[in-house]
Protein backbone atom coordinates (compact mmCIF):
# COMPACT_ATOMS: atom_id res chain seq x y z
CA UNK A 1 0.00 0.00 0.00
CA UNK A 2 1.20 3.48 -0.70
CA UNK A 3 1.84 6.19 1.48
CA UNK A 4 0.44 9.72 0.80
CA UNK A 5 4.16 10.64 0.19
CA UNK A 6 4.50 8.78 -2.54
CA UNK A 7 1.54 9.87 -4.18
CA UNK A 8 2.83 13.86 -3.99
CA UNK A 9 4.66 15.22 -6.67
CA UNK A 10 8.15 16.81 -6.14
CA UNK A 11 8.43 19.17 -3.77
CA UNK A 12 11.85 20.86 -4.77
CA UNK A 13 9.75 21.09 -8.67
CA UNK A 14 6.39 22.68 -7.01
CA UNK A 15 8.74 25.41 -5.50
CA UNK A 16 11.07 26.49 -8.49
CA UNK A 17 7.14 26.36 -10.42
CA UNK A 18 5.91 28.64 -7.81
CA UNK A 19 8.80 30.91 -8.20
CA UNK A 20 8.12 31.78 -11.87
CA UNK A 21 4.52 31.64 -12.10
CA UNK A 22 2.37 34.21 -11.16
CA UNK A 23 0.54 33.59 -7.62
CA UNK A 24 -2.60 34.08 -9.56
CA UNK A 25 -2.30 31.17 -11.65
CA UNK A 26 -1.04 28.54 -9.32
CA UNK A 27 -4.19 26.66 -8.49
CA UNK A 28 -4.69 26.21 -12.43
CA UNK A 29 -0.79 25.66 -13.43
CA UNK A 30 -0.51 23.04 -10.15
CA UNK A 31 -4.55 21.48 -10.50
CA UNK A 32 -3.28 20.11 -14.16
CA UNK A 33 -0.06 18.78 -12.94
CA UNK A 34 -1.53 17.09 -10.20
CA UNK A 35 -4.03 15.18 -12.31
CA UNK A 36 -1.47 14.43 -14.99
CA UNK A 37 1.26 13.03 -12.37
CA UNK A 38 -1.80 11.23 -10.45
CA UNK A 39 -2.26 9.57 -13.75
CA UNK A 40 1.52 9.05 -14.39
CA UNK A 41 1.79 7.39 -11.19
CA UNK A 42 -1.12 5.10 -11.13
CA UNK A 43 -0.12 3.25 -14.69
CA UNK A 44 3.31 3.52 -14.91
CA UNK A 45 4.90 3.83 -11.10
CA UNK A 46 6.79 6.31 -9.41
CA UNK A 47 9.37 7.10 -11.12
CA UNK A 48 8.60 7.50 -14.34
CA UNK A 49 5.54 10.04 -12.92
CA UNK A 50 8.41 11.92 -11.16
CA UNK A 51 10.40 12.18 -14.24
CA UNK A 52 7.38 13.39 -16.02
CA UNK A 53 6.58 15.65 -13.55
CA UNK A 54 9.93 17.84 -13.72
CA UNK A 55 9.81 17.53 -17.62
CA UNK A 56 6.02 19.06 -17.61
CA UNK A 57 7.39 21.93 -15.02
CA UNK A 58 10.14 22.82 -17.13
CA UNK A 59 8.51 22.83 -20.14
CA UNK A 60 5.56 25.26 -18.71
CA UNK A 61 8.69 27.38 -17.12
CA UNK A 62 9.82 28.15 -20.37
CA UNK A 63 6.23 29.14 -21.68
CA UNK A 64 6.03 31.70 -18.57
CA UNK A 65 9.58 32.66 -19.58
CA UNK A 66 10.87 35.73 -21.09
CA UNK A 67 13.54 34.28 -23.02
CA UNK A 68 13.81 35.62 -26.18
CA UNK A 69 11.95 33.72 -28.88
CA UNK A 70 11.96 33.94 -32.58
CA UNK A 71 8.89 35.67 -33.97
CA UNK A 72 7.57 36.14 -37.10
CA UNK A 73 9.04 39.19 -39.20
CA UNK A 74 7.17 41.06 -41.49
CA UNK A 75 10.35 43.07 -42.87
CA UNK A 76 12.25 40.05 -43.91
CA UNK A 77 10.37 39.26 -46.95
CA UNK A 78 11.32 42.88 -48.53
CA UNK A 79 14.87 41.92 -48.14
CA UNK A 80 14.15 39.23 -50.87
CA UNK A 81 12.51 41.36 -53.42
Amino acid sequence: MQTDNQNKPPILANWLAASFIPSGLHEEFFGDLQEVFEDRLSTNGKQYATWMYWVDVIHLLLGFSSLPRFTNNPTIMYQHY
